[in-house]
């Protein structure tokens, strides 16, 4: 690709990516940071771009990829206080992302609202180990604090590097609840 035509396609979609990132609620001391590194990324794949969809649709969803990186890296702190953290594995309005539902395409966007009462009934049918690993995973805790929390609550001994196991057989359960409850989508989306 000449530089020529990558600065076209920087030029026409830059807005779109700095929508994207305020959507995404990063903040302004570091979506300057992300705006570059989004388009890095769109430089380096550019090649590549088969024009399946739009380059619009396939920018924008370069900077959400962007976002998510983002977020998985700043783990939330948990609180100290053990009954706000049972509160938090046990409420059935707990989120079904991370970092919200704006970092997914339209369509899934659409998937996770129809979905939201569903998960909160699926989340309390878990056992409770896998309703904990599950919840703290939604909510953006990496599996060191997940597995310190079972600790903490007597689910355990679980240690950290046997969260991920864990987590794939928790939400495996969790799909499986939400299929017989009428939801297709979930594996998209968990």
């Amino acid at each position: 690709m000449d530089p020529g035509g990558f600065d076209g396609v920087f030029r026409s979609h830059a807005p779109l990516v700095w929508s994207v990132l305020r959507d995404a609620g990063v903040p302004r001391d570091d979506s300057e940071d992300l705006f570059l590194k989004t388009w890095e990324a769109v430089w380096d794949s550019l090649p590549s771009f088969s024009g399946r969809a739009s380059l619009a649709t396939w920018v924008a969803a370069i900077a959400r990829n962007k976002c998510r990186d983002y977020y998985r890296k700043r783990e939330p702190e948990l609180p100290a206080d053990p009954a706000a953290i049972d509160r938090m594995t046990t409420s059935p309005d707990a989120p079904l992302f991370p970092r919200g539902e704006h970092l997914l395409s339209p369509s899934l966007r659409a998937v996770a609202r129809d979905a939201r009462a569903h998960v909160g009934r699926a989340l309390a049918a878990l056992p409770p180990l896998e309703r904990t690993i599950v919840t703290l995973w939604m909510r953006g805790f990496g599996y060191a604090a997940i597995a310190a929390v079972a600790n903490r609550a007597g689910l355990g001994p679980v240690v950290a590097s046997h969260v991920g196991v864990l987590l794939i057989r928790a939400r495996a359960a969790l799909r499986r609840i939400l299929r017989e409850a009428g939801i297709r989508k979930m594996h998209d989306l968990l």
